[in-house]
C-alpha cells in the first residue's frame, strides 16, 4: 500500500475515492476480541499481584502480554477484514502483506506488556498511570498504521489517503480511553479492596479499554481513504488472502482469549484453595496444639497421621519417640514395653489385645491406669473412610475424687443403714408401746387364773390332808375300790361339755331321783352336776349312803376342783408361753444379715397374737391361707413390721369396730398378701401421698407418717411391690413378695 500526499493527484485513475464498507457482524466479533482481551489482561493483572514468587509473576506477565497483544492484534485484523472495497458497486479483493502484517503484532505487544505492568503493581501513582496510558494509546496506534500498510489489491494497485486530523485524532482517542482504563481498574482496586461489587467494575474496565482500542481502530479508518491506481501490484511477497481468514482469526483468538481468561481463573482458584487448605491445616494444628488434652488422628490403616505435643509427652520416653506413619499396634508394644502401663508381662498383652479391640470397635469412653499413678480417659470416634480420632484426657484428679465421693456414699449408705434400722426399732417400739395395753392384758389374765388356781389347790390340800386318813381308814376294801373308781371317772370328764341349760336340766332330774333317800337331794346333785358325773347314778350311791357319805362326796368334788384348776392352769399357761413367744419373737433385736426362708403365714399369726386384745372384741377377722404355702427368702423381722404397721393402721381405720381379713394367694412366682378393712378409707387426693416419709392423716400425736414409708421401704428391700386401693367401706393393700425358685 502507497501512502499519497495530500497536495498530488495526478496518478489517480479517477479523482473520486473508493466506496468502503462494513460487514457488522464481523465489526462486532472484532469488539467482542478487544473485550475479552482487555478483560483477560485485567484478570492476569489480579493474579500476577496475587504471586509472591517473582519467576511466576514474570512468566505470568510475558504470557499475558502475549495473551493481549493476540487479542488487540486480532480486533485490529478482524476489522480490517469486516472492511471492504468497491468500484463501480463491484469488490476490490484484498490481500495483505504478511511480513507487515506479522510485524503490526510487536505494537501490540509492547502496548499490553506495558498495560500488564502498570495494572499488576501494587501501587501506582498519576506519573505512572498517564505514561502507561501514552505507551498503550501509541502502541496501539503504531500497530494499527502498520497493519494497514499491510492492505494491497489483488488485482489492482491500491493508494490510502491519510487525514492528518482524523490521525491525530485517533491516538488522542487511544490515548486518553486507554488512560480512563487504567484509571478505572486501579481507582476500583485501591479504593474498594473488599467491596462485592469488584468483579462488576472489573468489567467496566475491560469494557473501557475495549473500547479504547476498537474506537482508535474505527476512527483511523474514518478518517482514511483508498485510491485505485493504474500499477498493477506485483506481490513478490508473502501475503495473506482474505477469503475465510476473518472466521479463522475470530475463532482461535476468541479460544486463546478464552482459554487464558479459563486458566487465569482457574489457576487462581487453585491457589486461593491450596493457600486455604494451607491455612486450614495451620490452623488446624495450632487448634490441636492449644487442646488441653493429648490428641492423635490415625488413618484407615491405623497410621499415626498427626497428634500434639501432649500425646507425645504421654506415649514417649528417653528411649522411645513416635513418628508419623507408626502404627497403632507398634505403639501400644512400645508403651507396654516401656513400662508406660503399670502390669505384669502376662497383663500387658491382654491390655494390648483388649486396646486394640476398642481402637477396631470404639463405644463408650475407656478409663484405665497410666503410668505415674494416672488415669487417662480415652475416647475413639471412626470416621468412615477417613481414619480414627482420639483424645486422651487425663483423669486422675477426677478419678480420686471419685474414690473419694465412693468412700463418702458408701460411709452415707452404712449410717443410712443404721439409722433405718433405728428408725425401724423406733417404729417397732411405738407399735410395741401402742400394744403394750393389750399385751399385758392377755398376760395378765391367764396369770390370774393360774393365781386363783393355785390358791384353790392350796386350800383342798390344806382342808383335806388331816380327814383323809380318817376316810380311807373308815372305807372298806371293797368300798375304797368303788370310790377310786368313782374318781378316775370324775377326772376322765370335760367339765365343761354341756351348757349352762344341759346342767339345769340334769339338776332337776338327778334332785327328783335323790329326793326319796336324801333329805338334802338338791344339794347333792348341784355337786353332782359340778364334778360332771350326770349318769350312773347307782355306781355312786352306796358311797352317798353310807355314814361318812356326805364327806366323801365333799372329797370328791374337791378332788375335781383340784382336777379343774390343774387344767386351768395348763390352759393359761399355754395361752401365757403364745403371748410371751408372739412378744419375743417381734421384739427380737438380732437382724439378719441376709435373707433367711421364712414361714409367712406363721409370721402373721405371730403379730396377730399380738394384737388379740383388740381382734377378739368387736373386730370380725377373716383369714384364707392356702393349703399348701411355700416358703420365701426375706428378712424375717422387717417383714413383721410391715404386717404389723399394716394391721395396726387398718385397726385405727376402723375405730376397732369393723371386719379385717387377710388373704395369702400364690401369682406364678409371686407370693400375695392382700390385707382389707372396712374403715373410712383414704381419700383419693391423699394416695399418690401415702408411702412418703412422715406424711400422715392421723390427727397429732397419733402418728409420725413412717408407718407405710417403712413398709414400702421394706418391701423394695424384698425386691417386691405394694399397691393401695381405697373406697368408702374398703381399703386393700397388697403386698407382692418373691417366691423361692431355682432362679433367685
Amino acid at each position: 500500500m502507497q501512502l499519497l500526499n495530500f497536495f498530488h493527484s495526478q496518478i489517480f485513475i479517477d479523482d473520486k475515492p473508493l466506496i468502503g464498507k462494513y460487514h457488522f457482524f464481523w465489526v462486532y466479533c472484532s469488539i467482542i476480541v478487544a473485550y475479552l482481551a482487555a478483560y483477560a489482561s485485567l484478570t492476569i493483572a489480579e493474579r500476577v499481584r496475587s504471586l509472591n514468587s517473582f519467576i511466576t509473576q514474570k512468566i505470568w506477565l510475558i504470557v499475558g502480554a502475549i495473551i493481549m497483544g493476540i487479542g488487540i492484534w486480532a480486533m485490529h485484523f478482524i476489522g480490517m477484514l469486516a472492511f471492504t472495497l468497491k468500484l463501480n458497486n463491484l469488490p476490490i479483493e484484498i490481500v495483505y502483506n504478511a511480513q507487515l502484517t506479522f510485524i503490526s503484532f510487536l505494537p501490540a505487544i509492547f502496548a499490553s506488556s506495558v498495560t500488564l505492568y502498570i495494572i499488576s503493581r501494587p501501587q501506582i501513582n498519576h506519573k505512572q498511570q498517564m505514561t502507561g496510558g501514552i505507551l498503550m494509546g501509541s502502541g496501539i496506534g503504531i500497530m494499527h498504521y502498520i497493519g494497514m500498510m499491510a492492505m494491497e489489491g489483488q488485482n489492482s494497485g491500491l493508494l490510502m489517503q491519510i487525514q492528518p486530523l482524523g490521525f491525530i485524532l485517533s491516538v488522542v482517542i487511544a490515548i486518553i480511553l486507554a488512560i480512563i482504563a487504567l484509571y478505572a481498574d486501579i481507582s476500583v482496586r485501591f479504593n474498594n479492596p473488599y467491596t462485592k461489587r469488584l468483579d462488576y467494575s472489573k468489567l467496566k474496565a475491560a469494557g473501557i479499554m475495549g473500547i479504547a482500542v476498537a474506537a482508535m481502530h474505527y476512527t483511523a479508518m474514518f478518517s482514511t481513504h483508498f485510491f485505485q491506481t493504474t500499477h498493477l501490484s506485483t506481490h513478490t511477497h508473502w501475503i495473506l488472502k482474505s477469503h475465510n481468514l476473518v472466521i479463522w482469526v475470530s475463532v482461535i483468538a476468541i479460544l486463546i482469549i478464552s482459554s487464558t481468561i479459563t486458566i487465569s481463573l482457574i489457576d487462581s482458584r487453585l491457589e486461593k484453595a491450596t493457600l486455604s487448605a494451607q491455612l486450614n491445616r495451620s490452623l488446624m494444628i495450632t487448634a490441636i496444639e492449644n487442646i488441653p488434652n493429648a490428641f492423635a488422628f490415625y488413618d484407615t490403616n491405623d497410621c499415626l497421621m498427626v497428634c500434639n505435643q501432649r500425646y507425645q509427652s504421654l506415649i514417649e520416653t528417653d528411649s522411645f519417640q513416635i513418628t508419623k506413619g507408626m502404627s497403632f499396634e507398634t505403639i501400644l508394644h512400645q508403651a507396654a514395653i516401656h513400662h508406660l502401663v503399670e502390669k505384669s508381662e502376662a497383663e500387658k498383652e491382654l491390655w494390648i489385645q483388649n486396646c486394640l479391640h476398642y481402637h477396631h470397635h470404639p463405644e463408650n469412653d475407656l478409663i484405665q491406669p497410666w503410668s505415674d499413678k494416672q488415669w487417662m480417659q480415652i475416647s475413639e470416634r471412626k470416621i468412615v473412610g477417613i481414619g480414627t480420632v482420639m483424645i486422651c484426657t487425663d483423669v486422675t484428679e477426677l478419678k480420686q475424687i471419685q474414690q473419694q465421693l465412693e468412700n463418702y456414699t458408701h460411709r452415707l449408705e452404712q449410717e443410712v443403714k443404721q439409722r433405718t434400722q433405728e428408725l425401724l426399732e423406733s417404729e417397732k417400739m411405738a407399735a410395741l408401746g401402742q400394744l403394750s395395753a393389750g399385751v399385758a392384758h392377755e398376760i395378765n389374765t391367764p396369770l390370774g387364773a393360774i393365781n386363783a388356781s393355785a390358791n384353790q389347790i392350796r386350800r383342798f390340800i390344806t382342808q383335806t390332808i388331816h380327814t383323809l386318813p380318817k376316810l380311807f381308814h373308815a372305807l372298806s376294801p371293797e368300798d375304797t375300790e368303788e370310790f377310786l373308781k368313782i374318781i378316775n371317772t370324775v377326772l376322765s370328764h370335760n367339765l365343761n361339755i354341756y351348757s349352762t341349760k344341759q346342767q339345769r336340766y340334769y339338776r332337776r332330774v338327778l334332785t327328783d331321783l335323790l329326793l326319796a333317800d336324801f333329805k338334802n337331794a338338791d344339794t347333792i346333785a348341784d355337786i353332782l352336776v359340778d364334778i360332771g358325773y350326770y349318769h350312773h347314778i347307782s355306781d355312786i350311791l352306796p358311797i352317798l349312803k353310807k355314814e361318812t357319805g356326805e364327806q366323801l362326796l365333799e372329797l370328791i368334788y374337791q378332788i375335781s376342783e383340784l382336777n379343774r384348776s390343774s387344767q386351768t392352769i395348763s390352759i393359761a399357761t399355754e395361752k401365757a408361753a403364745k403371748v410371751v413367744f408372739a412378744l419375743k419373737s417381734y421384739a427380737t433385736s438380732i437382724y439378719a444379715d441376709s435373707k433367711i426362708e421364712t414361714d409367712i403365714i406363721q409370721s402373721i399369726e405371730t403379730v396377730l397374737m399380738l394384737y388379740q386384745n383388740w381382734l377378739k372384741n368387736d373386730i370380725v377377722l377373716i383369714k384364707e391361707y392356702p393349703q399348701m404355702m411355700p416358703t420365701i427368702l426375706c428378712y424375717p423381722n422387717d417383714i413383721k413390721q410391715v404386717w404389723t404397721n399394716l394391721i395396726l393402721n387398718a385397726l385405727q381405720a376402723m375405730n376397732y369396730r369393723g371386719t379385717l381379713m387377710i388373704q395369702v394367694t400364690l401369682q406364678l412366682s409371686m407370693l400375695v398378701i392382700m390385707f382389707q378393712d372396712s374403715g373410712k378409707g383414704i381419700a383419693e387426693s391423699d394416695l399418690p401421698y401415702i408411702f412418703q416419709a412422715f406424711f400422715t392423716t392421723k390427727s397429732a400425736g397419733e402418728g409420725c407418717g413412717l408407718g407405710l414409708y417403712i413398709v414400702k421401704q421394706i418391701i423394695e428391700k424384698h425386691e417386691g411391690k405394694i399397691e393401695v386401693s381405697s373406697v368408702a367401706g374398703c381399703t386393700q393393700f397388697w403386698i407382692y413378695l418373691p417366691l423361692l425358685t431355682e432362679n433367685n
